[in-house]
């Protein structure tokens, strides 16, 4: 059993006559169905990851319009939205307004995703 890449953990088959030998008749049938069941799943890794090679996807209007807007700012913005969100919650809590500061305090992660995103599109590129 083969792979492209590192991507995927294979492990090695396990010898049956041993397995027989020490746990008896079902282990091994066990051991047998899960040796097939790895294969048939890098097949179908395999068979997907040449399919998604295969096809041309592309960028609609309105995300290459995104993203040549977001690709303007810079990335410390969203760095600093997440940052500033987490003190406007700190605040919130410490005034005792505590669903609201649950509700700001859930805004860092998004800033962040947005800030990774935008780093990738500068870096990589859109189509």
């Amino acid at each position: 059993m083969e792979y492209d890449d590192k991507l995927f953990l294979t492990l090695p088959y396990i010898q049956v006559k041993t397995t027989k030998e020490r746990y008896g008749i079902h282990a091994c049938f066990v051991v047998r169905k899960l040796n097939d069941m790895m294969e048939r799943v890098g097949t179908y890794i395999n068979d997907i990851k040449t399919k998604i090679s295969s096809e041309d996807f592309r960028e609609g209007k309105i995300a290459k319009f995104i993203e040549s807007q977001t690709a303007k700012l810079p990335t410390d913005v969203y760095l600093w939205a997440a940052l500033g969100s987490m003190v406007a919650s700190l605040t919130l809590k410490l005034t005792r307004n505590d669903k609201d500061a649950l509700f700001v305090g859930q805004w860092a992660a998004p800033f962040l995703l947005f800030g990774v995103y935008n780093k990738l599109v500068k870096t990589h590129g859109h189509d």
